[in-house]
């Protein structure tokens, strides 16, 4: 059973915007340096696991915090 998130005032609301910004931003950089690389074979198994596997975790939290903002209004 997972337990409840524990929500945040309104007045968190900047701390939070800055938290999803970073994140998006973070992808975007992330996207664009594997965009780059020349042939999909360059990349090693483990470098692309690992991009997979934290990119995933990082998505669990787009429903909380779709959840929070909600809340809000």
């Amino acid at each position: 059973m997972k337990s409840e998130p524990n929500w945040q005032p309104i007045s968190n609301l900047p701390q939070i915007s800055r938290m999803i910004d970073g994140q998006l931003e973070t992808a975007q950089e992330q996207y664009d340096s594997l965009s780059e690389a020349p042939k999909p074979h360059v990349l090693d198994d483990n470098t692309v696991n690992q991009v997979i596997r934290s990119y995933t975790e990082q998505l669990e939290f787009v429903p909380i915090y779709t959840k929070q903002i909600r809340k809000w209004l």
